[in-house]
C-alpha cells in the first residue's frame, strides 16, 4: 500500500495510522504491519465517524456510550422538557430532536 500511494504522490502519516484485528477469540491476536520499517500501533478500540469500533466487533460499548450521551443531553434540557409552561407536543418534538437523535445515531 505504501508503494502504490507513493506512486500517486501520497504519503502515509505514521502518527495517524493504526492497525486493528477483528476477532471473536478470547486471546488477543497481534499483527505486525510496518510503514517504512516502523511498526503501526495496534489498537483495541477507536472512534470512526462518531462510533466506537472494538476488536470483538460487538456493539455493547457503543450502546452504553450512546445511552450516556443521551442521558447527558436530557439532563441539559431537563428544565425545558419537564416544564408545564411548554406544551406537550413541543416537549416531545424537543425530546426527539435533541435526545433521541443522540441515542439513535448510527443505530441502523
Amino acid at each position: 500500500m505504501v508503494e502504490e500511494s507513493e506512486k500517486k504522490g501520497l504519503e502515509i502519516n505514521k502518527k495517524k495510522s493504526f492497525a486493528m484485528i477483528f476477532s471473536k477469540s478470547a486471546t488477543k491476536p497481534t499483527c505486525n504491519i510496518t510503514v517504512k520499517g516502523e511498526p503501526l500501533e495496534q489498537m483495541d478500540q477507536f472512534t470512526y465517524l462518531g462510533s466506537v469500533v472494538t476488536t470483538d466487533a460487538k456493539s455493547d460499548q457503543e450502546i452504553k456510550r450512546r445511552i450516556g450521551i443521551a442521558k447527558t443531553a436530557y439532563k441539559k434540557m431537563t428544565r425545558v422538557l419537564e416544564s408545564k409552561s411548554v406544551t406537550t407536543a413541543t416537549r416531545l418534538r424537543l425530546l426527539k430532536c435533541y435526545v433521541w437523535s443522540m441515542l439513535l445515531y448510527c443505530c441502523e
